[in-house]
């Protein structure tokens, strides 16, 4: 399958996630179809980190921004959100990129795509909709989790205990 060879091919770590998150969340394969492949890799210098990223994707993660969140979360301690949760609001069905559910937390990572006005405004919307529902919504920008993501956990972890977690 080329997903994987394009992975193995890769330079880097980062460049063999990219190659395997981005047909998947295209929809160009299926991540179970993809992991079936890359379970016929016996030794290659990524594979432990590369069957770490699929297991992500299994769960839900569908973007490298959203891969980056899992890790931080786990370097911190965090408990594991569910991903992809969907929920209905006003506008319809929609897919939030990680829930908390035992805590009432909803996040959405917001990469650069979602600067564009009338996707911005349908991001507001939502987390209105989330707060109005009972969840603390929370938006991510990309930009935070890249320059300085340590303010922003720490105020999560505190958000998260507030609402019932213990570390």
């Amino acid at each position: 399958m080329a997903t994987v060879q394009a992975a193995l091919w890769a330079r880097s770590t980062r460049q063999a996630a990219l190659c395997l998150v981005m047909p998947i969340q295209q929809r160009l394969v299926r991540v179970g179809d993809v992991i079936e492949e890359f379970e016929k890799v016996r030794r290659h210098e990524f594979r432990r980190v590369l069957k770490a990223v699929l297991a992500d994707i299994a769960d839900g993660a569908h973007s490298l921004n959203e891969l980056d969140f899992a890790q931080e979360c786990r370097l911190r301690g965090l408990p594991e959100p569910s991903r992809q949760h969907v929920c209905r609001l006003s506008g319809g069905r929609v897919y939030l990129d990680v829930r908390w559910d035992k805590y009432g937390v909803a996040l959405e990572v917001n990469g650069a795509g979602h600067e564009a006005l009338d996707v911005a405004l349908r991001d507001e919307v939502r987390l209105i909709d989330l707060q109005s529902a009972g969840d603390a919504a929370i938006p991510l920008s990309v930009l935070t989790l890249r320059c300085d993501p340590d303010p922003f956990f720490a105020a999560l972890r505190r958000l998260l205990v507030a609402r019932g977690w213990q570390p």
